[in-house]
């Protein structure tokens, strides 16, 4: 589906809320039931890593699960823990706070569908290692994870994301964005890695583009 289409499809929950009151529970049940794709499920916690009307994304692609025919792309959603209701206002839970909630959830939602066709592409076997020759532990570690070529495809979407949500102003440099500063502080501008990072943030930019125009083009 395109990736614009389920951001506008998220983001008219805030508009059937506004106004009305609601606890976290409730929010993760109608973002749930707004997201037409079966592998996919939105969980939500109550946490004290986040405050006031902040909230933290990540997500969890299982092949194990995938192989089985069972949702295996989990979204968690860290609620603050002393916000026990929100009101869906502009004095509380603004829609401005809202769309970042909806486009974290999109990207994060994106980086693992990347997963989940690398790993039907492979039959669900493992994907390459990366092997870092840093001597430096803490780094090596970064340069392990980072650098695994699935990553590496992987992250490149959450570069086309943060580009396309320009759209449809001024191009955005792919050097400009987190993502790719991350990866340029863990490797060093000159790595082959970046290389890689950047045809496949240029290849899906491209997509997240035609899906852009296509979708308003068509409206």
């Amino acid at each position: 589906m395109n990736y614009f289409e389920i951001i506008e499809r998220l983001d008219k929950i805030y508009t059937r809320l506004e106004g009305k009151i609601v606890d976290y529970k409730t929010i993760v049940h109608k973002l749930n039931r707004a997201l037409p794709f079966s592998e996919v499920r939105i969980v939500g916690n109550n946490t004290l890593l986040v405050t006031g009307n902040n909230f933290l994304v990540s997500g969890l692609y299982d092949p194990e699960l995938d192989e089985d025919g069972k949702p295996c792309i989990e979204i968690e959603i860290d609620f603050p823990r002393n916000a026990i209701e929100y009101q869906l206002a502009e004095t509380d839970l603004t829609r401005a706070i809202w769309s970042i909630l909806v486009r974290d959830i999109v990207t994060i939602m994106g980086h693992e569908y990347i997963h989940l066709h690398q790993f039907r592409r492979r039959e669900f076997r493992d994907g390459r290692y990366y092997n870092s020759t840093t001597r430096t532990s803490s780094l090596r570690e970064k340069q392990e994870y980072f650098g695994i070529p699935d990553e590496v495809e992987a992250y490149a979407f959450n570069i086309a994301a943060d580009m396309a949500d320009f759209l449809p102003n001024k191009k955005v440099k792919i050097e400009n964005t987190t993502v790719f500063k991350l990866y340029s502080k863990t490797f060093g501008k000159d790595h082959p890695i970046l290389i890689k990072l950047k045809r496949f943030s240029k290849k899906n930019y491209k997509l997240l583009e035609r899906q852009y125009y296509d979708l308003h083009n068509s409206i």
